[in-house]
């Protein structure tokens, strides 16, 4: 099986934990945010490239490679409006999942990925502060963690006729500092769906996710020593996040012709809430897109 996703993710105004926070509060001059430069908003697009080898019933391995576009847009304290931008392959991931049914209509599945440093995490850009010379991007601007990950998970699931559900509790565990001297905070996220076949070839679903990711350890030693008391991007005890999300899914199977074998799948998801652990940009959609072509 190879498949192709396009991904979307958008990050809209400021929160410090559950709260927002206003342009005029973040820059007033006697309240608690002492900073020169506002993260305004943020965008990543991905486009994933995937393929899936079973050699035997009991195992199947997939690799995974991701393609990735930031932008993030920022307000100085005197008005000056600037975007930074970056772009590159980013993690590496392979993967090894087992599936074994456990009654009739249910089935276990686990899966153990290993994700290499492949993505750049020495993103570099110009910014009104900077005078025309590329200096080093927040973290949320690189592309890849710069550390070897692991992405355990475990699934359980079934069906009854046309309804399906699921429930599946995985994270991420980052095995290393990377060479900048920091690294990413571990994650864990739980989600459960329930999906009803319409027809033999469309299906729509509703999933429910709670995803943590906690604080980065250590900071970037390539930034300029002033970031991260200039923006709250820049200043790694800010980028923690809790957050519970909501998603619409709906696939369509090709069962004739040129789409035999293909399946289409959409999915449309927004924060129901979440909470920072301190100024940070909030959440505010993910799309994902994606054919896949079964042989």
């Amino acid at each position: 099986m190879v498949a192709l996703r396009y991904k979307a993710m958008g990050m809209d105004g400021l929160y410090n934990g559950s709260e927002s926070i206003s342009e005029a509060e973040f820059f007033d001059p006697a309240g608690p945010y002492q900073y020169s430069v506002l993260p305004r908003s943020m965008r990543t697009q991905a486009v994933v490239a995937s393929a899936m080898y079973s050699p035997a019933d009991f195992v199947t391995f997939s690799v995974m490679v991701p393609y990735l576009f930031k932008e993030m847009d920022m307000l100085t304290k005197s008005g000056v409006d600037f975007r930074t931008r970056s772009n590159g392959i980013g993690d590496v991931r392979l993967t090894a999942m087992s599936q074994m049914r456990t009654q009739k209509n249910g089935y276990l599945q686990v899966k153990l990925g290993l994700s290499f440093p492949s993505g750049s995490i020495d993103e570099k850009d110009d910014t009104p502060m900077s005078g025309g010379a590329k200096v080093q991007l927040p973290y949320l601007m690189q592309i890849g963690s710069g550390t070897w990950d692991l992405f355990p998970s475990a699934t359980v699931g079934g069906d009854m006729g046309r309804f399906a559900w699921g429930f599946q509790a995985g994270g991420v565990i980052r095995m290393t500092t990377n060479k900048n001297g920091y690294k990413r905070g571990n994650l864990y996220e739980f989600t459960g769906w329930g999906e009803w076949a319409f027809t033999r070839w469309l299906a729509a679903s509703v999933r429910l996710a709670w995803k943590e990711e906690f604080q980065f350890k250590g900071s970037d030693d390539r930034l300029p020593p002033m970031a991260p008391s200039m923006t709250p991007s820049a200043d790694p005890e800010n980028l923690g996040l809790e957050q519970f999300d909501g998603f619409l899914f709906i696939q369509v199977l090709g069962l004739g012709g040129w789409m035999t074998g293909n399946q289409i799948a959409l999915e449309i998801g927004m924060p129901l809430w979440q909470s920072t652990s301190g100024p940070g940009l909030a959440r505010s959609f993910l799309i994902t897109l994606g054919v896949t072509r079964q042989f």
